[in-house]
C-alpha cells in the first residue's frame, strides 16, 4: 500500500506542475535521480504492471547491471485508463510479452540471458547454453548462399529462353506481315499476263529487264534484292516497300572492314556486281557433328512446284491439280540465330557444333551469284551473324574453335490471286 500510495503521490505532482528543471536534471542523471516505480504483481508469474495513469515511456533495461528503469518524459499526457480497463489490460499483454522475449533471446555477450530472479523483482543476468542457437549457427551456416548457387543458372536459363522465343515470334510476326503486304501489293500491281516474277531464280541475270524482279517501277516500289545490304549512310524512308517491312529483322554487321546494316544470311555479289544476301540450307550430322550444304535459297522467292513451275503467269501450266495459274506465291526466308542456345545434335544434344566454315564447301551459289567473303582456313573468326556463310560464331566454355549458334531458317508465304493486268 505504501508504494502504491507513492505512486500515486509521483503523478499527482506530474499533474501539478513539475517543472522541467527538475525533469532536466533527472534526464540528466537517470540512473540516480530517478526513483525506481514499483507496483505489487497481479498475477502469479510475477510479472508487473505500471498503472498507465502516470504518463510514462517504455523501459528500458540497462545493459550494465540488468536494472529496469522508467524514464519521466518531459511533456505528460493525460490519463488514459485506468488499472484493470481494456487499454490498461492491453498494455499489460505487451508488458509481458517484451519480458517474455527478454528472457529467451541472447544478451549483447556470449550466451547471457536475462531471467527473472527468484524474488521476482527484477531481471538477473543467467548463462545458459542455448543448444538450438549453437545448431542453427552450425548446421545453416551459408544455406542462403548454397541455395542462391543453384537458383542462379536455372534463372539465367529462364529468362534467356523468355528473351530467345519472345524474339522469335516477333520475328515470326513481322516476316508474316511483311509478306502479307507484298504478295497484296504484287497482286494488284499492273504487269503484263504472261510476265515472268523472277524472284528466287539464282540464274536469271540481274540485268535482265525483262523478268518483272528486275523492272524499275518493281524495285522502286516493292522490291529491291540490292538493297539488302545497307551502307551507314542509307536513308531508310527511300527503300522499296518489302525492304522497309524488313528493316527491323536486319543486323549490324562489318564486311571486309566496312560497317553495314543487313539481312542475316551469306553476303554475295549479283551479275550487276551489287552485294546483296543468300541464304545458306544447312544439314547437320547427328552423330559427328559435321555440317554440309544442301542448297541456297534467296531470302524473297516465289512459290514453285517441283517440276519448276511457276503460278505467277496467265499461260503457265502443269499437271497437278492445286496448281492455279495467275497467283502471287510469295515466301520469305530467314535465318533465325540466339546468342542463348546453342547448336546440338544427337540424343540429348551430346554433339556440339563446332563454328568452323572449313568444313563447308561453297555450293552452287547459282550463275550469277559469288560470295563475297573470303574463305576460312581454319577456325571462323566471325561474330553471331557474320562468316563466309553467314552461320556466325559464339564463345563457349571449353570450346576454343567457339560454337555455332542455334539457326535455324523460318519460311513464311502469302497466296493472293492477280487482280489488275497491265
Amino acid at each position: 500500500m505504501k508504494k502504491t500510495h507513492e505512486t500515486e503521490r509521483q503523478a499527482h505532482q506530474c499533474r501539478n506542475g513539475a517543472s522541467l528543471t527538475s525533469i532536466a536534471r533527472y534526464r540528466q542523471q537517470p540512473l540516480d535521480a530517478i526513483p525506481r516505480i514499483d507496483v505489487p504483481p497481479i498475477n502469479a508469474s510475477g510479472l508487473r504492471h505500471v498503472d498507465s495513469a502516470v504518463s510514462l515511456d517504455p523501459y528500458d533495461v540497462d545493459a550494465n547491471d540488468d536494472r529496469r528503469h522508467l524514464f519521466i518524459e518531459g511533456r505528460y499526457r493525460p490519463r488514459m485508463s485506468q488499472q484493470h480497463s481494456t487499454m490498461a489490460d492491453r498494455n499489460r499483454a505487451a508488458w509481458n510479452r517484451q519480458r517474455a522475449r527478454n528472457t529467451s533471446r541472447p544478451n549483447h555477450s556470449d550466451n547471457w540471458h536475462q531471467a527473472f530472479d527468484s524474488s521476482g523483482i527484477g531481471f538477473q543476468p543467467v548463462k545458459t547454453k542455448n543448444v538450438r542457437l549453437e545448431a542453427y549457427s552450425t548446421h545453416r551456416r551459408g544455406q542462403a548462399l548454397i541455395e542462391m548457387a543453384f537458383l542462379i543458372p536455372l534463372l539465367v536459363i529462364i529468362i534467356g529462353a523468355t528473351i530467345s522465343f519472345g524474339l522469335f515470334f516477333f520475328q515470326a510476326n513481322v516476316l508474316q506481315q511483311a509478306v502479307d503486304v507484298a504478295a497484296m501489293e504484287i497482286a494488284r500491281f499492273p504487269f503484263k499476263p504472261d510476265g515472268e516474277l523472277g524472284l528466287g531464280d539464282l540464274d536469271v541475270n540481274a540485268t535482265n529487264t525483262s523478268v518483272l524482279m528486275n523492272d524499275a517501277t518493281f524495285k522502286n516500289q516493292i522490291y529491291d534484292e540490292e538493297k539488302l545490304v545497307l551502307g551507314d549512310s542509307a536513308d531508310l524512308n527511300d527503300l522499296p516497300l518489302l525492304n522497309r517491312l524488313l528493316v527491323p529483322l536486319m543486323v549490324l554487321d562489318k564486311i571486309n572492314g566496312v560497317s553495314v546494316r543487313r539481312y542475316p544470311g551469306a553476303v554475295v555479289t549479283n551479275a550487276a556486281g551489287k552485294q546483296t544476301v543468300l541464304i545458306p540450307i544447312i544439314h547437320y550430322d547427328g552423330v559427328t557433328g559435321a555440317e554440309s550444304l544442301i542448297r541456297w535459297v534467296a531470302p524473297v522467292e516465289e512459290i514453285q512446284t517441283v517440276n519448276g513451275d511457276r503460278p505467277f503467269k496467265l499461260s503457265s501450266t502443269s499437271t497437278l491439280l492445286s496448281f492455279v495459274p495467275g497467283m502471287v506465291a510469295l515466301r520469305i526466308n530467314y535465318p533465325a540465330q540466339s546468342t542463348t542456345l546453342i547448336n546440338r545434335t544427337g540424343d540429348n544434344g551430346q554433339v556440339i557444333i563446332d563454328a568452323d566454315d572449313s568444313s563447308i564447301v561453297d555450293g552452287n551459289t547459282g550463275s550469277n551469284y559469288s560470295l563475297v567473303v573470303p574463305a576460312e582456313s581454319g577456325t571462323a573468326d566471325t561474330t553471331i551473324h557474320s562468316g563466309r556463310f553467314g552461320l556466325g560464331r559464339q564463345a563457349a566454355l571449353l570450346r576454343s574453335a567457339g560454337v555455332r549458334p542455334y539457326r535455324k531458317v523460318m519460311s513464311v508465304q502469302a497466296i493472293y490471286r492477280r487482280e489488275v493486268f497491265q
